[in-house]
Order: structure tokens, then sequence, then C-alpha cells
């Protein structure tokens, strides 16, 4: 950062302050993950450490506000209109049942997880061949 504000020159602060943010806050959010929840997503940390340093550095909350809005509106109209790219990846590798819409099917909304899993899993050993593992996979 200092060597961006230092120069006498027209140079841009806030990215270099957004980008600093992020990788702090990031940072932050990867530690409070492995040491206290694994359920913390290190991304949001990110936005809101590049919005707080933003904030520090100019001295004022006015930068807060309109990320945490964009953050929101864009979440919202995301969810509205498209799905995550999570679940497009999990379709593009032939997870369709991890993408499964609960309000498609009320059926499945009052199963009980015993009552459609089986009840001896199947497994591999270390001695399985790549046709034993083909074969559990089309079961």
């Amino acid at each position: 950062l200092l060597p961006c504000g230092g120069l006498p020159l027209s140079c841009g602060i806030f990215t270099p302050l957004f980008t600093f943010g992020a990788v702090v806050g990031r940072l932050y959010g990867e530690v409070l993950r492995v040491l206290v929840y694994t359920g913390v997503s290190p991304a949001a940390y990110a936005v809101v450490g590049a919005a707080c340093f933003a904030s520090a550095a100019t001295h004022t909350l006015s930068h807060m506000l309109p990320v945490m809005l964009s953050v929101l509106v864009a979440y919202s109209i995301g969810g509205m209109s498209s799905p995550s790219i999570y679940d497009v990846f999990a379709k593009m590798a032939g997870l369709n049942f991890v993408c499964a819409d609960i309000s498609a099917s009320p059926v499945l909304a009052h199963k009980m997880a015993h009552e459609v899993m089986r009840p001896i899993p199947i497994t591999l050993s270390l001695h399985s061949t790549y046709a034993d593992a083909v074969a559990v996979l089309q079961v």
C-alpha cells in the first residue's frame, strides 16, 4: 500500500486496498474454518476484509453498506435466476442425485434416511480392480 500511496503519480489506491483486505479476510476465514468451525465460508470473509480495509484506510463507513448490499442483491438475483455454480458442476460430472430438488418430489421430503439407504453398503478393497469399481458405480 505504501508504494501506491507514496508515488507522485496518479495511481489507484483502492485495488491494493481491496486486494490486501481480501487476502487478510480470506486468511482469517481459513484459520477460523480450520480451528473453530468447518461451516465457515472463507470467501465471505474475503469480501468483508476487502470492505473493512477500504473503510479503515478512508476513515468512512460508506464503503461497507454498498458492498454488503451488492452481495445480498447478487445472491438474491443469482438464487432466483440460475442454479449455483456448484450444482452446475455436479450435474456436468453426472452427480444429479446431489442436486435433487426436494420440492419436485414431496414424497422424498418426508422419507427418513434409513428408508432409502442400502442396509449393507457396497465397498471396495485395496485389491479391487477397475472393473469392480465400474460395476459398483453402475449399480
